[in-house]
């Protein structure tokens, strides 16, 4: 796809990679109350931020509609995700209080969370670097985006001596797309997702890919 442009991300941003991630990951099934929906992605995008030592955006006719971001763990300063830090905390103590005020229950995600901490202590590796966030407008998917996307990031990792990354998925994700470029998938677990108007059961995976 052509007229593509690819940079760093700054805050304008951040509403469409809300809008992707929501859509993308079906986020909206997990926290159904729309009150509470905003405050978190906001959360969710904040966490992310603050994790991230490299970012990069797709961009096309002046709309975001791919992001990846990920760290090499020893260029990452506390320091400088600071102000990131601050508010993924405001935004999930602001989701926690919405929940109750509202009774709204979002155990769900703290569950998946719950699966993730299991899956890496399973694992028992130490690794160099994580993919934090990865997602692409699904009208542009098929294009070649989340190639160039992942191909920046490679790249980065690779200047600094990144030797393993690893990234989370689930089966509500592509998570094909990682078997397909060279990712390897070394644990797997089943979670159970029951809320008002929806009851499935998600395979979480945690994914890995080795630079050497």
């Amino acid at each position: 796809m052509s007229n593509i442009t690819y940079r760093k991300i700054n805050k304008n941003d951040y509403n469409y990679i809300k809008d992707m991630m929501n859509k993308n990951f079906y986020l909206y099934e997990y926290i159904e109350d729309k009150r509470i929906l905003d405050t978190f992605l906001n959360s969710y995008l904040y966490n992310c931020l603050a994790e991230k030592t490299f970012s990069m955006v797709a961009e096309k006719d002046g709309k975001t509609v791919g992001i990846i971001l990920g760290n090499a763990k020893q260029e990452y300063k506390t320091y400088k995700a600071s102000l990131n830090i601050i508010k993924a905390f405001y935004y999930t103590l602001l989701t926690g209080i919405k929940a109750k005020i509202y009774k709204t229950n979002i155990k769900q995600y703290k569950g998946i969370v719950e699966i993730y901490n299991k899956l890496m202590k399973k694992a028992n590796k130490n690794f160099d670097g994580v993919l934090t966030l990865f997602v692409v407008n699904d009208k542009y998917q098929g294009y070649g985006i989340g190639k160039k996307l992942l191909s920046y990031f490679f790249e980065y990792e690779k200047q600094n001596n990144v030797k393993n990354i690893y990234v989370y998925t689930d089966s509500k994700c592509n998570y094909k797309f990682y078997d397909s470029q060279g990712f390897k998938k070394i644990n797997e677990d089943v979670f159970k997702v029951k809320t008002i108007n929806n009851q499935f059961d998600l395979n979480i995976f945690l994914y890995e890919y080795n630079f050497i």
